[in-house]
């Protein structure tokens, strides 16, 4: 059945209420099945003071549980949500998408703007979240253990503590989307005029594993802080979470194919965090911590907030990235100190990723790997810093990317032999190339840098074997 609570103040209690949803103490439990797809969950609450305490709960359609109103005080605590099917679809611009919530706190577009205050969620477990399957012709399909979904409202001080959420993966995304997973998403909003709010969030004590995605960088994350992106502008920066506290959490088992790494902790274009915002002493056994800095309408990242992050543990051997903020004040160094990063790492203008291995060529700020030179140079954005691993490559390059940093990971042991007149050209201003040994015997000309490439520097290079008798 579809249980709505739509009355005030209200407890519904299971057999295990009481009892943290992993805990090995817990008796037989009382189950609620939603057998309705297109229904909004096996229990809908739309009044405040609910409290709903030591349930088992399955469901066919989109929600777990959910709340669909701005009320307050709402308590979800101890209750098993074990298998959530996200049956049903709903239409966007794009098409059908298909979605699945363990728990689903998304407020309404159809309500005036109002403050949400003291919802707490905690010591759940959420497994098995999934969605139907769409076609090529459907957009996109998402899995969330916990969705927070503001929009135009602001949610003050909740907290999402002490919960189990695994086993994440939406089904099969149609041909114009991506397949969305998210232990924890919070969201803010608007109603395409209003935007709304979440502070003060407590995220705390979370075991977050088995999440599966495909997409974009963020579409397979731990835990999402998302700001209302469509209501910014060149007057409106962009709006997200803030003033968040995100400790003691752990993360493993993150895969987006296609686009490793997934982040465990994943912090959106938000233009402000707040002054008493942290991420500190979460555990990282999968995937990395990125604070997105990437220039958009409303997000500027010389003036915005770095993340505050100090005592998280980083344990993947396999990462390729660990850490990113792009920022103007982020102190990638200072975060090195500040962290435990088991693994060995190299510390980029804008990233932490792994050291590279030999003949491999990586992309420090991106923490992505490259078989040729120019073709990292090629994917690379203004500032990145590009290492080249001890070894032998056959090309000539050209760098037309302002203010690149090219360097030998291990002196001068990275050869470029030039297979053009020129072996290395800088065509972009700022750039930086160092640290490489540079040989062009069928060329005229080690490096060249072009009239309008201003401020370049060479430094620290060992250059020969050069046919200065080749006036190519």
């Amino acid at each position: 059945e579809n249980v709505i609570i739509n009355t005030e103040n209200i407890t519904l209690k299971g057999p295990n209420a009481g009892v943290a949803g992993d805990s090995d103490q817990r008796g037989s439990e009382a189950l609620i099945n939603n057998t309705n797809a297109d229904t909004g969950g096996a229990i809908s609450i739309v009044s405040p003071g609910v409290t709903v305490d030591g349930l088992q709960i399955e469901s066919d359609a989109q929600d777990g549980i959910s709340v669909s109103e701005p009320v307050d005080n709402v308590t979800l605590q101890n209750n098993r949500i074990t298998s959530v099917e996200g049956l049903g679809t709903f239409g966007s611009n794009n098409g059908n998408r298909a979605t699945g919530n363990g728990i689903a706190f998304g407020l309404p577009r159809d309500t005036s703007q109002t403050t949400v205050t003291g919802a707490v969620i905690k010591d759940n477990v959420i497994a098995g979240v999934s969605t139907t399957d769409l076609s090529e012709s459907e957009d996109r399909t998402t899995a969330n253990g916990i969705q927070v979904l503001t929009r135009q409202h602001t949610v003050e001080g909740m907290e999402i503590t002490g919960n189990v959420i695994t086993e994440l993966e939406a089904g099969t995304s149609g041909g114009t989307g991506d397949k969305r997973a998210r232990g924890i998403v919070v969201n803010v909003g608007s109603d395409g005029g209003t935007i709304g709010a979440a502070d003060g969030f407590t995220i705390a004590n979370n075991d977050i594993s088995e999440v599966t995605g495909a997409g974009g960088f963020s579409d397979a994350t731990g835990l999402g802080l998302f700001e209302a992106g469509g209501a910014a502008g060149d007057n409106q920066s962009r709006v997200g979470p803030e003033n968040f506290i995100v400790t003691d959490n752990e993360f493993d088992d993150l895969t987006n194919n296609g686009k490793d790494p997934a982040p465990a902790i994943f912090v959106g274009g938000i233009q402000t965090l707040g002054e008493s915002h942290s991420v500190t002493q979460n555990q990282i056994d999968d995937g990395s911590i990125v604070r997105f800095a990437g220039e958009q309408p409303g997000f500027n990242p010389a003036t915005a907030d770095a993340l505050n992050a100090d005592g998280n543990t980083f344990t993947d051997a396999n990462a390729d990235l660990y850490y990113a903020d792009a920022t103007d004040a982020a102190d990638l160094n200072a975060v090195v100190n500040n962290n435990t990063f088991e693994p060995n790492v190299v510390v980029g203008t804008r990233a932490i990723t792994r050291p590279r291995t030999s003949g491999e060529v990586l992309n420090v700020d991106q923490g992505t790997s490259f078989d040729s030179i120019q073709n990292a140079v090629d994917n690379a954005t203004a500032g990145n810093t590009i290492t080249v691993g001890s070894g032998t490559f056959n090309e000539s390059v050209t760098i037309d990317v302002e203010g690149l940093t090219l360097k030998g990971a291990d002196g001068a042991s990275s050869t470029i032999i030039g297979q053009d007149s020129v072996a290395v050209t800088s065509t972009a201003p700022n750039v930086e190339i160092a640290d490489l040994r540079i040989e062009n015997p069928d060329g005229s000309r080690a490096v060249r840098v072009t009239g309008n490439a201003t401020g370049v520097v060479i430094q620290d290079n060992t250059v020969t074997n050069v046919n200065t008798n080749n006036d190519a």
